[in-house]
């Protein structure tokens, strides 16, 4: 701490700013008090990026709790949410990813992240007919359980409609079974 104090002086010296012997201690604490907030959100998100890691592997009831926690720790941070988007997205975490993503949503900041990670991530339904589409996307390339997790949501928000009625039957939209 003295050499960085002796330094501090040396430097406002050198600039013609004649401090006080404790002057260096003051703009170094006043510094890392301006900067402390910075550094505990960015300990918490690296805090969060590493329990993603290890819930990766882990299953059940912990799976959960972890998830929970490590939202818990980047709610309210948009730049730690954005971080908790992309690697529950590339772990494979999907419904943590969805929930950051909401989250991210929600505080109206980063708005070119959040755009680029729903598209990304998979955007939310807009209308019938783009749905139906995009389940059929999902058939054609062999993602049936993801085909048919985006047809129940799009039933849920487009209930009754018969673009995605159709793609109910076993023969998908043409009708033959």
């Amino acid at each position: 701490m003295r050499y960085v104090t002796g330094m501090l002086d040396t430097l406002f010296q050198l600039i013609g700013v004649q401090l006080p012997s404790w002057g260096g201690t003051v703009f170094l604490l006043c510094i890392l008090a301006l900067l402390g907030p910075f550094f505990y959100r960015n300990s918490r998100t690296k805090k969060a990026r590493k329990k993603l890691q290890a819930l990766s592997s882990q299953g059940g009831q912990i799976r959960l709790d972890g998830e929970a926690e490590v939202l818990e720790l980047v709610r309210g941070h948009p730049f730690g949410l954005v971080v908790v988007v992309e690697e529950a997205h590339k772990r494979g975490m999907r419904r943590l990813a969805d929930q950051a993503l909401e989250e991210l949503e929600r505080t109206g900041k980063h708005r070119d992240q959040y755009r680029r990670l729903a598209r990304e991530h998979g955007e939310k339904p807009t209308t019938a007919a783009a749905e139906a589409i995009a389940v059929e996307r999902l058939r054609e390339t062999g993602l049936d359980a993801r085909a048919q997790l985006r047809l129940e949501k799009a039933l849920v928000k487009f209930p009754g409609h018969p673009e995605l009625l159709a793609l109910l039957l076993p023969g998908g939209t043409d009708g033959e079974e």
